[in-house]
């Protein structure tokens, strides 16, 4: 869900007819990031709720409860918490009459009962996340995997891409993924066509500047140039990295020292 903040997160989540208690800022708890990328990863749910038939929503929200009580993740007071995008803090919440989880948590571009949010017990101990499949809403329930140490980011260097899928090099090449020491020089931003949203960050190497049609001038500050398919091809014959001109639109940008160094997740596709 791009552009995501804590306070529309909490909004979102009075929508739903939760009642809000606030963010959590408990840091030994496992992180939303790590939740999420559990859930994403998963090749067998803990229960599927066909996306054909009627009252989808209502059917979600009926197994994810019916799990998430089995499993201990709402307490005896209807309390959780839940997540709804990598990096955010979680969200202690209260499960009400009016509580309509599928029906507005869904995907970009998804339809009502489509969920795409995790939950987990107010201790950590366990979660249960949702998400959308071709066919089914995948639920996920784990207690194990959570309390894991998340494996060191891989360099793209180091990693077989041939071997992986579109959202695993999604997190090859995410923004965060650019090494220090950091310096001023040329990225490739990889932004969904669909969403807008950054999922991809290249550092440029030194040949893809002696292309022939590559920016002779190099300026921060300066509006991401938007490159052709061919463009973009020769730049991932250079730089060694995989291209989808299908799912992602790609600009080029001259970025200073200091803002490869911060996060890039509010980046989206230019107007």
């Amino acid at each position: 869900m791009p552009g995501m903040t804590t306070a529309s997160t909490e909004q979102q989540l009075a929508g739903c007819g939760l009642a809000v208690l606030g963010p959590v800022a408990d840091t030994g708890l496992p992180s939303t990031a790590w939740a999420m990328h559990l859930v994403a990863g998963v090749h067998q749910p803990t229960s599927a709720v066909p996306l054909a038939g009627g009252r989808l929503g209502d059917r979600v929200d009926a197994e994810w409860l019916r799990l998430a009580r089995e499993h201990g993740i709402v307490d005896g007071d209807g309390v959780f918490l839940v997540a709804l995008a990598r990096g955010l803090p979680w969200i202690e919440v209260r499960l009400t009459d009016e509580t309509r989880l599928s029906e507005h948590l869904t995907g970009a571009n998804r339809s009502s009962g489509e969920g795409e949010f995790v939950t987990m017990a107010r201790d950590g101990s366990v979660m249960c996340g949702v998400t959308t499949e071709e066919y089914d809403v995948w639920l996920v329930v784990d207690g194990e995997l959570l309390h894991t140490i998340p494996p060191p980011a891989p360099r793209p260097d180091e990693v077989d891409l041939s071997q992986l899928n579109f959202m695993q090099l999604n997190v090859v090449f995410a923004p965060e993924r650019l090494k220090p020491p950091h310096q001023d020089g040329w990225v490739l931003l990889g932004l969904l066509r669909m969403t807008g949203r950054l999922v991809r960050l290249h550092e440029l190497p030194e040949p893809a500047a002696r292309l022939p049609w590559f920016p002779a001038s190099a300026e921060t500050g300066v509006p991401p140039r938007p490159l052709t398919a061919d463009q973009v091809g020769e730049l991932g014959s250079v730089a060694g990295f995989p291209v989808d001109d299908g799912k992602l639109a790609y600009c080029l940008e001259y970025q200073s020292a200091e803002t490869k160094s911060r996060q890039n997740r509010a980046r989206t596709l230019p107007r």
